[in-house]
């Protein structure tokens, strides 16, 4: 099976019930706390407590931008504007 088919399948890239909660924990918060991450969450103005996608800046040479959202949320220019404004923010540092 190819990339491109998992791509099709949200199932195969999901994390498991507390894997998010696991990964903020135990990679995200050291990093940040190390001054290694930025991390960013993409929440809409008419439901701002609802999280829809993320945006993470890292030192690591060889990783240092990773990005996701929720497939309702795709294809609407909204993590392409998200981007455009971290991009932004980094450029003035």
């Amino acid at each position: 099976m190819g990339n491109s088919a998992l791509l099709n399948e949200p199932d195969t890239l999901a994390f498991p019930a507390d894997g998010a909660v696991k990964h903020f924990r135990d990679v995200i918060m050291p990093a940040i706390d190390r001054g290694e991450c930025w991390q960013w969450t993409l929440r809409l103005k008419s439901v701002p407590d609802q999280i829809i996608g993320s945006i993470s800046l890292e030192t690591n040479e060889n990783y240092n931008r990773g990005f996701w959202i929720d497939i309702p949320w795709q294809r609407q220019g909204l993590m392409t504007e998200a981007v455009a404004v971290v991009t932004d923010y980094c450029s003035k540092r």
